[in-house]
């Protein structure tokens, strides 16, 4: 099922009415184009996001992914941060959760735009780089945005699905991260015991994964320990 019309939430946005989006026609385009320069070129950015990766345009999907990963990491904090609240308003991470999910399908090989090696995923049209693409952008604006921190961190299906990325090692990065980013939001800690073959992950783990895995089961331990503490005291959680 597509996302949640976006013209229909910046409407609303526009009239100072009620949030909660329904299907109605787009926008028209003098008034989206105001919208869209208000909130930092954002909207239309996700707008083409929905329309390629529904159109199975990997590599427009791939180049507009990069174009907001931009925007939404920018140096400058204060561009940043206005940038991650427009993504917050417009719902920005209902389609990248879809593409995380289900990545579209390959979109062959990658001019070589950069010497770098670092550099490949970022131009890379394999569905393991937009999976990676997605979680970098949902990190970052989660850095900024308790409310979407809290939203992933409390979404069990979700992370079960992130630590099942950890498996491949092209994944392993991001998805680390994304999931170091929303635990502490959680209200109960994760129980690590939903994850499908979780020992055989800690099994296939070099030393440097093993590491980082580890810092994750440490703020499960601390977020356990809290709540223990919280319901002994029979303080509110």
């Amino acid at each position: 099922m597509p996302p949640q019309d976006i013209n229909k939430r910046l409407l609303l946005r526009e009239l100072g009415q009620a949030r909660t989006p329904g299907k109605v026609s787009t926008l028209p385009n003098a008034l989206f184009l105001r919208v869209d320069k208000e909130m930092g070129n954002i909207p239309q950015l996700i707008r083409t996001l929905e329309h390629a990766y529904f159109q199975k345009n990997t590599r427009e999907v791939a180049s507009t992914l990069n174009a907001l990963r931009l925007k939404v990491s920018d140096s400058a904090a204060e561009i940043s941060s206005k940038n991650c609240r427009a993504f917050v308003e417009c719902r920005g991470e209902v389609i990248l959760l879809a593409m995380l999910r289900s990545p579209p399908p390959d979109g062959g090989p990658a001019p070589r735009m950069s010497p770098w090696p670092s550099l490949s995923s970022v131009f890379s049209y394999k569905p393991f780089a937009i999976q990676n693409q997605c979680m970098s952008i949902l990190r970052d604006v989660s850095y900024s945005s308790v409310n979407l921190a809290t939203l992933l961190g409390e979404d069990d299906k979700l992370l079960t699905f992130l630590f099942g990325l950890l498996h491949d090692s092209r994944t392993f990065e991001d998805a680390e991260s994304l999931i170091e980013e929303v635990l502490p939001s959680r209200i109960n800690p994760f129980n690590l015991s939903n994850v499908p073959g979780l020992f055989s992950l800690i099994r296939g783990f070099g030393k440097r994964h093993l590491g980082l895995f580890c810092r994750i089961v440490a703020m499960l331990i601390f977020a356990s320990s809290c709540c223990k503490i919280v319901r002994a005291e029979g303080l509110p959680s």
